[in-house]
C-alpha cells in the first residue's frame, strides 16, 4: 500500500511536470529560483514536488536595424510564472530530479546526492545536510509568428526554428532549525544556450541564423515550513550574475514563494 502510494504520487508529479507551458518568443530566461532542499527522501520512491513563481532574467533577441547579432535585452521585470520541480528517491541518498520552469527555459533532468545528513523522512532538529546537484536539458522548438516577433515595422510572417541547451552544477547546505523548520543556502553554476534559423518574408532576414551562449552564477537561500503529514511552505531569496556573449555582465535579487507536498 505504501509502495503504491509513492507510484501514485510520483505518477501524479511527472503529469504536473509536462504541463507546464511552452515558449512563444525568441528568448531565453534563466530562472533564479530553485527550492530544492539538500535533503533526499530517504527510499526509492519517496517523491516531492514543489509549486512556486519562478523568478529569472529574460534575454531576448533584438533584431535592431534587421541584424541577427545585436546584444541581447535584458530584463527582470516581474511576470507571475509557475515554475515547478519535483525529486523522486532512487535509492536512500540519490534522487531524480526534474525541474520545469516553462515559457522561455529548458526543462532540467538531473540527479541530486546527498553527501552528509539524514535524509528528509529522519531528519530532526539541529541536523545539517549538503547535497551536489547535476542537470542537463535541451529542447528544440519551430515558432511561426507576425508582429509578435517584433522582427520588423511589417508584419511578416517568421518561422523560427530553435535549439535550446543548458547544464547546471549546484551544491546546497541546509540545517534543521526545529524538527519541521529547515534552513538552507546554495550556489549554482549554469551555462545556457539558444540558435535558431529565420524562414522570413523579409529577405534581410530570411536564411539568417541566430546564435547566443552564456552562464549565470546564483547563490541562494530559503526556508522550507513542513506543515502537517505531508505539505511544505517555502520562501527564498536568490541573487543571480548572468553573463551573455554580447551584453555587459548583470546582477539581478528575486524574493519567490513556493507551496508542495511530500511522500515519504
Amino acid at each position: 500500500m505504501e509502495t503504491k502510494k509513492k507510484t501514485n504520487a510520483a505518477s501524479l508529479l511527472l503529469l504536473l511536470l509536462v504541463s507546464v507551458s511552452c515558449s512563444h518568443k525568441i528568448q531565453m530566461r534563466t530562472p533564479v529560483s530553485r527550492f530544492i532542499s539538500p535533503e533526499t527522501g530517504g527510499s526509492g520512491w519517496a517523491t516531492e514536488a514543489t509549486f512556486y513563481n519562478m523568478a529569472s532574467t529574460t534575454a531576448e533577441v533584438n533584431f535592431e536595424d534587421e541584424k541577427v547579432d545585436n546584444p541581447l535585452d535584458l530584463t527582470n521585470e516581474y511576470e507571475f510564472k509557475v515554475g515547478v520541480n519535483g525529486n523522486i528517491g532512487i535509492t536512500d541518498r540519490l534522487d531524480f530530479v526534474m525541474i520545469f520552469n516553462g515559457q522561455g527555459t529548458t526543462d532540467l533532468y538531473g540527479l541530486k546526492y546527498q553527501l552528509k545528513g539524514p535524509s528528509r523522512a529522519n531528519a530532526k532538529k539541529g541536523d545539517e545536510s549538503f547535497s551536489i546537484v547535476i542537470g542537463l536539458g535541451s529542447g528544440g522548438e519551430t515558432e511561426t509568428e507576425g508582429e509578435d516577433l517584433e522582427l520588423t515595422a511589417m508584419d511578416d510572417d517568421t518561422k523560427v526554428e530553435l535549439t535550446k541547451n543548458a547544464r547546471d552544477i549546484g551544491f546546497i547546505y541546509g540545517k534543521r532549525l526545529t524538527h519541521k523548520v529547515l534552513a538552507y543556502a546554495g550556489f549554482n553554476y549554469t551555462t545556457f544556450s539558444f540558435a535558431g534559423k529565420l524562414e522570413s518574408q523579409n529577405t534581410n532576414l530570411d536564411g539568417q541564423r541566430l546564435e547566443y551562449a552564456g552562464y549565470t552564477y546564483t547563490t541562494h537561500i530559503g526556508v522550507a515550513q513542513y506543515t502537517g503529514s505531508s505539505g511544505v511552505l517555502k520562501g527564498e531569496f536568490g541573487v543571480q550574475d548572468v553573463h551573455w556573449d554580447h551584453p555587459p555582465a548583470q546582477q539581478f535579487g528575486y524574493i519567490s514563494f513556493g507551496v508542495g507536498f511530500h511522500v515519504d
